[in-house]
This record gives structure tokens, C-alpha cells and sequence, in this order.
């Protein structure tokens, strides 16, 4: 079975933990390309900031932003997204303040989503406010705001305490929004998203499959944290960074590669590409 889609998460996956690609996993992706896979860059970031980063690749490929819920080309051409519905942002915008949290709500399809945000009390939202400043947009109320379709609301909380907000926000959404958790190694925040019901980093696979009549099977995804799962088991091959959640690596089901320092994605490239199922 050749591999016709490659699919890697950004941060903890590609990146080491200096935030960098090294020039051995630029390299095997750069060949994987050459040899006809399709390149896919799936993350939680926005476009406007994984762009920069997967730009040194060198290829032509796709970047599928916000966790999946937007799908474009490395030029910024649109292609497909799904976007979280009015009621259920507001909803889910009025469970997060409950609990303390200050969501971010994002909107629109261009390089630069708009952001959302009611007067920031914490001095991490402020500062990150403060560096999108030309796309931020601070208003007294996002429940009166929110009219429109969004790409997501995001909150950032307490690493300990995500599952049981996780666990809150699903059983007050009953389902009719995806919530998925990130949470960066080393770090105790957590980045939870609120997004559309069908969001989640196999979306966009399970569409361009669809498109171009690709098998899963001829899928092979790279990810390192929870938001990585949906990927990792829609994909033919799923390969878990050594450096991943000991949850995710002990499933029993995905390839452990080396990790991010290890050049992991670029062992694991070159290894099927050596036994021609690249």
C-alpha cells in the first residue's frame, strides 16, 4: 500500500522543541512530495501563523488551520472549512465565562481571522490582543456580538483542570459542537476549542479523500497530542511522536516514532519511502 496523502501536526510533531524543522525533516518531506504525496499540514494554529513556519518546507501543500475547521492552499486559496453555528459559539461562550474563562472567538476564511474578545483581565490575553491588535476586536459583550458563523471559541485554562471543563462543556453542547483539548508539553495551560460538530483534524482528510478518490488506507498522519486523535485513527498509518502523551502512546494502535528532537517525522518518512510505500 503506497501512501498518496501525508498529513503532520505543527507544534510537537514537524517542530522541535526549539520550534524549528531541521534540515533532515525538511529534506524527507520535500521528498515524499517529490515522489507524488500529497502534503498536509494539520493544526490547531491559525493560517496566518503556521504559514510562516511550513513555508520553509518548500512544497506545495495544504494547511488546514483551527484544528481542521478550514481547509486552504499554501497560497491562501480557500477550499473547504465548517463553522461553528451562532447559537452554539454564544452557548458555548456564556458555559466558558461561567466557569472564569475569557474565550476568543474567531471568524472568517482569509489569511487573517478576525478575533474577538471582550476587555481582557488576564495578562496573557492581554499581551496576545496586543500583538493581533490589527485583527482584534475588543467589544463589551460577545453574546451580543455573536450573529454570525465562527471558526471556533477557544479558551486557554488550567492544564488540571481541562478534563472536567472538557467533560462540562460536552454535556451542556449535547453534541452539537465538537470540543477538543491541546495541551503543549511542559506546559500547565490547556487550549481548549469549541467548534462545528463535524470539526476535528480528520475533517479535512476524510474531504480531500473524498475529492481526489483517496483510500484512508492511503493516509499517513503524524501527531503528538490529544486534538491529534481523530487524525491518527481516520488515517491508513497513524504515527504517534515519541515525545506524545504517554495516553496516546500507550493506546496500542499507532506507529511511536522518535520524537520531535529525534527527527522523528523524518525517520519514519524515510523509512517508507526506503520500502516504497511513499
Amino acid at each position: 500500500m503506497r501512501f498518496r496523502i501525508v498529513a503532520l501536526d505543527v507544534d510537537g510533531t514537524l517542530t522541535n522543541s526549539k520550534g524549528e524543522i531541521t534540515e533532515r525533516t525538511r529534506r524527507a518531506v520535500q521528498r515524499a512530495a517529490e515522489r507524488g504525496a500529497l502534503v498536509v499540514v494539520v493544526t490547531g494554529r491559525r493560517f496566518c501563523s503556521a504559514k510562516p513556519i511550513v513555508e520553509a518546507l518548500g512544497v506545495d501543500l495544504m494547511i488546514a488551520a483551527h484544528n481542521g475547521a478550514l481547509l486552504k492552499k499554501l497560497d491562501g486559496e480557500f477550499i473547504t472549512g465548517v463553522f461553528l453555528e451562532p447559537e452554539y459559539a454564544r452557548l458555548a461562550v456564556g458555559m466558558l465565562k461561567r466557569i472564569g474563562a475569557e474565550p476568543i472567538v474567531y471568524r472568517g476564511t482569509g489569511d487573517y481571522a478576525e478575533i474577538f474578545v471582550e476587555p481582557p483581565r488576564n495578562e496573557w490575553l492581554a499581551d496576545y490582543i496586543e500583538r493581533n491588535r490589527e485583527h482584534a476586536r475588543i467589544v463589551p459583550s460577545l453574546e451580543e456580538t455573536i450573529s454570525w458563523e465562527a471558526l471556533e471559541v477557544l479558551a486557554v485554562v488550567r492544564a488540571d483542570e481541562s478534563e472536567e471543563i472538557v467533560r462540562s462543556l460536552r454535556e451542556g453542547l449535547e453534541g452539537k459542537a465538537k470540543v477538543l483539548k491541546q495541551i503543549p508539553q511542559g506546559d500547565d495551560r490547556a487550549f481548549i476549542e469549541v467548534a462545528h460538530r463535524e470539526c476535528a483534524k480528520d475533517y479535512p482528510l476524510r474531504y480531500l479523500c473524498g475529492k481526489l478518490k483517496i483510500r484512508r488506507e492511503e493516509v499517513v498522519a503524524f501527531g503528538d497530542n490529544y486534538n491529534d486523535r481523530e487524525m491518527l485513527e481516520f488515517a491508513g498509518l497513524g504515527v504517534v511522536m515519541g515525545n506524545a502523551h504517554d495516553e496516546l502512546k500507550e493506546e496500542g494502535r499507532f506507529l511511536i516514532a522518535p520524537s520531535n528532537d529525534e527527527d522523528g517525522v523524518a525517520q519514519v518518512l524515510e523509512r517508507l519511502m526506503e520500502e516504497g510505500r511513499i
